[in-house]
This record gives structure tokens, C-alpha cells and sequence, in this order.
């Protein structure tokens, strides 16, 4: 029990920081480790992102835990030792720096790309990011039709979204197809994407399987100028695959 009235942990309720680096000494540990030529792999045990930019340049894997509970020794070892094959996916957007801040997926379009004068304004690692020991494709991707009309999706009708996704690589593994939309026009200024579905898939390593979204009413609907959500005619982008390795569709309402 902490009787000195310091705190223990640098993440929880009410416990801020200023600087988003890893505390004390263990940016210049692994540095010196590194030296070394040791076969190294850093293994993240936070409750918050890091600006880790030195790490992810100079360490050939990293491995996000986050706060694993109980069984994350037996967890981080099975996914290290090769026992399991990781499938994570970002929840949150990785910074470069933490002057970077804020950095999420869905900010809203300003119609530029946002440098600094001395670093890039991009985000280290993008919202829904992760590897595997795999490798993943995506193909022929298609839609039930290129537009529809707004009384239809009114009263329930969807456009299909549908890819191939083969496991290209030598192992088996989960892959989570991600969905995105942008709406082009709109009486608001809509965000550069938003996620409207995700789905989980286990592909043998040289399979192929043909995954399957559904668009409809709810999820494009935009909250409108007019302070109520609703749907509105215009032209929307599609995405689908994941941050890095993604496919594009165009769609309309009418």
C-alpha cells in the first residue's frame, strides 16, 4: 500500500500527464539494448497511447497490451511465442508527438492536409491498424448497385458491399475487414471517414472468402443542418479492407 501520498501509475481516473513518451529511463534502456544487436520485441503494458516514433523506426515489432488483466502474461507469451496469431486492431489513433494532439480518424474535413513545418501531421499508427503473421488481400470489390433512391432506403431497402479477401501469406489467421464511409455532399461538413462496420473473419493461409457488408438508413444518415439525423441525397466513398490496404466504391443517392 502507497502510504507516501504519490501515485503509483501514470494512467487512470484523474491522472494526467503532460508529455505521452514513455516515463522514466525505459526510452534509454531499450536504446542501449538495442546496441546490443539483441533480437528485440517491445511489448506495451499502458492504459493510454505513447508517442513511440524512435520505437516503431528502430524495433522490428511492437506489441500493444494495453492493460491485459490475469491472463495477459499467458497471452502476450502465446501471441510472441508464435501459439497464436494476433488479429488486434487500433481502437485509438497512435500520435507522432504529443503536440500532435488532438489525432483521431473521423476529424472533420477542412479540405487540406494538416503539416507541421517540421513533422508530418499524420498520425504514427491509424485507428483500426494491426498486423498479424500474415498477409492479407483484397479484391473485387462490389456493390448491389451504384445508386438507390432515398424512398427506398426510407423504408428499409441496402446496398450490398462485398470483397474477396484472400490469406496470401504461410499461416492461418483472423483478418477484420473494416468498413468506412465519406459523404461528398451533404448540408454539413461531413468527416473525412467514419467506420460503419467491421467483421472478423478466420482465412487458411491461401483461402480465399468472399465477406459481405450492408449500407442502409442508419448508417447514412448524417445529423443534419437541421439538428436531427436524416438521410440526404449525394454522393458517398466507400472503403473497405483496412487503413493501409483498402479498396474503394463509389455510391449515390437519389
Amino acid at each position: 500500500m502507497n502510504t507516501t501520498g504519490e501515485e503509483e501509475m501514470d494512467c487512470g481516473e484523474n491522472v494526467d500527464v503532460a508529455d505521452l513518451e514513455l516515463g522514466g529511463l525505459q526510452l534509454q534502456l531499450l536504446q542501449e539494448i538495442m546496441k546490443t544487436g539483441t533480437p528485440t520485441v517491445v511489448v506495451l503494458i499502458q492504459g493510454r497511447p505513447h508517442t513511440i516514433p524512435w520505437i516503431a523506426e528502430h524495433v522490428p515489432a511492437i506489441l500493444s497490451a494495453w492493460y491485459p488483466g490475469q491472463m495477459g502474461g499467458q497471452a502476450i507469451a502465446e501471441v510472441l511465442f508464435g501459439h497464436v496469431n494476433p488479429s488486434g486492431r487500433l481502437p485509438v489513433s497512435i500520435p507522432r508527438s504529443s503536440m500532435q494532439l488532438p489525432v483521431f480518424y473521423n476529424h472533420k474535413d477542412g479540405g487540406y492536409k494538416k503539416d507541421y513545418f517540421d513533422m508530418s501531421g499524420n498520425m504514427l499508427f491509424p485507428f483500426g491498424f494491426g498486423l498479424s503473421y500474415t498477409e492479407f488481400k483484397y479484391e473485387d470489390l462490389r456493390c448491389s448497385a451504384q445508386s438507390i433512391q432515398l424512398d427506398k432506403l426510407l423504408v428499409g431497402e441496402k446496398f450490398k458491399i462485398i470483397v474477396d479477401v484472400t490469406n496470401s501469406g504461410d499461416h492461418d489467421g483472423f483478418d477484420v475487414v473494416q468498413l468506412y464511409v465519406k459523404g461528398m455532399s451533404s448540408s454539413i461538413t461531413r468527416r473525412v471517414k467514419e467506420l460503419k462496420g467491421f467483421k472478423k473473419v478466420w482465412i487458411a493461409a491461401g483461402e480465399t472468402k468472399e465477406v459481405m457488408f450492408e449500407l442502409g438508413r442508419e448508417e447514412l444518415q448524417v445529423f443534419s443542418s437541421r439538428n436531427k439525423y436524416e438521410l440526404e441525397k449525394g454522393y458517398f466513398v466507400i472503403e473497405t479492407g483496412n487503413p493501409v490496404n483498402y479498396l474503394k466504391a463509389n455510391l449515390k443517392i437519389d
